[in-house]
């Protein structure tokens, strides 16, 4: 049974479907995903601008992220991540850097930016400035950042594309950050997870070496994407 339904924020999914049965999801994939693929939907449809800024936002929630992800490592209590968290780290260029100091810290060495940087010059020009990109520098700016954040996953959970097992912290924490999501629910609401690949597939660690940017743009063109909801249980909230 297919329900159409939005996507609110916190990745909530308040769907119908023709008969008038209601169901609400809760979206799997973290905020970084989410934002990459109404970016590559951007793309898709011809909004090259608004792709550009996407792909940016979305990398500014992986970092974000990132941070999560270490403090998570290093066995930090979430509540007191979260705490902390608020306010004044949600500025971007405050986040890039305790980004920055989680990467060294994790990994021993820093970060390189240089690709990053590139794409953050494009993203300005185009934000501040006006320009309008072509249809190469946006697809560009995509997939350097898809080659970020996978690349980036790959350093921070070591074997996750090819163990299970290996790819247990990253699945923890991603069920975490879900928990939180649903704290968003109205009292009393019950709600269904709901996970499927997207482009960036951060749920999938499979993927991470194997899908390429354009397999994804692909994959939304013929309408697979977070466009709709699917009941594949066919209750649709009988």
């Amino acid at each position: 049974m297919s329900l159409d339904g939005e996507i609110e924020d916190g990745g909530i999914v308040r769907a119908e479907c023709t008969r008038g049965h209601r169901a609400t999801y809760v979206l799997t994939e973290p905020l970084f995903d989410l934002m990459f693929e109404f970016a590559c939907l951007a793309l898709i449809g011809g909004y090259r601008r608004e792709a550009v800024v996407g792909f940016v936002t979305a990398l500014e929630r992986f970092e974000e992220f990132c941070v999560r992800a270490v403090a998570h490592r290093l066995d930090v209590d979430p509540d007191a991540y979260v705490a902390a968290a608020r306010g004044d780290m949600k500025h971007a260029e405050r986040q890039h850097g305790a980004f920055l100091f989680s990467y060294l810290v994790a990994l021993k060495r820093p970060f390189d930016t240089r690709p990053r940087q590139r794409v953050i010059t494009l993203r300005n020009s185009v934000a501040h400035g006006g320009v309008i990109p072509s249809y190469e520098e946006a697809h560009e700016s995509g997939e350097t950042v898809m080659r970020i954040v996978h690349g980036v996953l790959l350093e921070l959970f070591p074997g996750a594309a090819t163990n299970l097992e290996a790819a247990s912290p990253l699945i923890r924490l991603l069920n975490r950050l879900e928990a939180e999501q649903r704290r968003r629910l109205q009292p009393g609401e019950c709600a269904r997870s709901w996970g499927r690949a997207t482009v960036l597939s951060s749920r999938f660690p499979q993927l991470w070496c194997g899908n390429s940017f354009d397999q994804g743009l692909e994959m939304l063109t013929v309408g697979r994407g977070f466009l709709h909801v699917v009941d594949l249980e066919g209750s649709g909230g009988a």
